[in-house]
Formats: structure tokens, sequence, C-alpha cells
């Protein structure tokens, strides 16, 4: 459980957590296959983060699966996926098994919840940064602008004033 805790704590992406449970909760618990998958938009529909020993289009079914008899992956009480496990024979497990299994479940779901947390931090500062270059553009533009129509004005001021410098030089002689 320390390996898989601290694998877990360096897991970033919904991807690498599930990687994390299939290299260690699979094997752990003694199955053949396994998969971890989200619950997408609506509560009814999994969405598979990653799989192991499915062949692609047992996996692609399991997109509309519903939630029934898994291993939930739970966050403040509140139901954000499933482990499936499949093993080779008809299996029980005794009650340190199962607490093991819904460690890892217990554990997965929250570095999955962090997981989604740091991506949407990551976009969010790709947003941030992407408005502040555009604030900085924007800000050099209206500077080039504020100095042209500076410049223009001086100009225009010291042409207006020798033409009536010249109309007035004109009309004395």
């Amino acid at each position: 459980l320390q390996a898989v805790t601290a694998a877990f704590s360096e897991a970033l992406t919904p991807a690498e957590v599930a990687e994390v449970v299939i290299n260690y909760g699979i094997s752990a618990a003694g199955a053949k296959a396994g998969m971890i998958a989200q619950f997408d938009k609506q509560p009814e529909i999994l969405k598979v983060v990653a799989s192991f020993g499915y062949p692609s289009e047992v996996v692609a079914k399991w997109q509309t699966v519903a939630f029934d008899g898994l291993v939930p992956l739970l966050v403040n009480d509140q139901a954000i996926g499933v482990i499936g496990l499949s093993f080779a024979m008809p299996r029980t497990f005794d009650s340190e098994e199962r607490a093991f299994l819904t460690a890892i479940a217990r554990q997965c779901a929250q570095a999955l919840d962090r997981a989604h947390l740091y991506e949407q931090e990551r976009l969010a500062r790709t947003e941030a940064e992407s408005a502040q270059q555009q604030k900085a553009q924007l800000a050099k533009a209206e500077e080039r602008n504020r100095l042209a129509q500076e410049l223009h004005d001086n100009v225009a001021q010291v042409l207006g004033y020798i033409n009536l410098k010249l109309a007035m030089t004109q009309s004395s002689l």
C-alpha cells in the first residue's frame, strides 16, 4: 500500500493514475485483467481511462455500461468512477483483501480528482498567460498609436504655424 501511495503522489494525469492502479492493484489482487473508468458528464455513462488485459472491443462496450457491482471510486462520498477486475476463475475476497482494494480505490479516486484539478489549473494558467501576452501586445499597439498621434499633432501644429507666418508675411508685402 505504501508503494501505491507513493506512486499515486507522483501521478499527475488520469492516465498516470490509472497506470498505477493497473501496475499495482490488478497484480496485487491476482486479476487477469482490469480497467479504470470514470463517469462522463452523464452519470450513467462510464469513460474508460485505462485498461489491461481486455480486447479493445470489450473496452469499447464499457463506454455505455451502467455502474453495477464494481469497486467504486469515491471522492467525498460521491462516485466518480469504478475499478473493474476480471479473474480467471470465480473468486471471493476475505476482509483483508476487500480492505486493500477499498484503500486502493480510495487513493485512486483522490489521485484522479487531483489529476483533474491539476489539469484544470494548467489550462487556466495557459489561458492566463495567453491573455497576458494579448494584453501586452494591446498595450504596445496603444502606445504606438499615442506616439503617432502626438507626432502627427506636433507636426501639424508646426506646419500650421509656418503657414500662418507665411500668410502674414505675404499679406504684409
